[in-house]
C-alpha cells in the first residue's frame, strides 16, 4: 500500500505499515485552519491508521472528531498506531493584496 502526493511539479510516494495481520486501514482528517505566516509549519492534513478497538475484538476505530487540533493534543494521536501529518511552511516574504 502507498500513498502519493502530488503538486503541479513534484510528487511523492510514501509507503504505508501494514498491521501484523495484513489489514491496515486508513483515515483522513483535515487540521482546524490556522493562520499562515513564514517559517511557521502549519499541519493541514491527517492520514493516520485506525487502531483495534479492546472492548470489541474485531473492530478498528478512527478518530473521534472531525478537525484536528494543530498541537496533537487530540486523544487519538495516542492511539493511532502509526500516522502521516502534511504541513505547509511559507518561505519568502507573504504577498500582499497588491501583488
Amino acid at each position: 500500500m502507498r500513498l502519493e502526493a502530488r503538486t503541479a511539479t513534484r510528487g511523492v510516494r510514501l509507503p504505508l505499515p501494514r498491521y501484523s495481520d495484513n489489514n491496515a486501514a486508513y483515515g483522513i482528517r483535515n487540521f482546524r485552519p490556522q493562520p499562515l505566516a513564514p517559517g511557521r509549519k502549519v499541519p493541514v492534513l491527517l492520514v493516520g491508521s485506525f487502531w483495534p478497538e479492546p472492548e470489541h475484538p474485531g473492530l478498528t476505530r478512527f478518530c473521534m472528531t472531525n478537525e484536528m487540533t494543530p498541537d496533537r493534543s487530540d486523544e487519538a494521536f495516542g492511539l493511532m498506531p502509526h500516522y502521516y501529518v502534511f504541513s505547509i511552511e511559507l518561505r519568502g516574504p507573504v504577498p500582499s493584496a497588491e501583488d
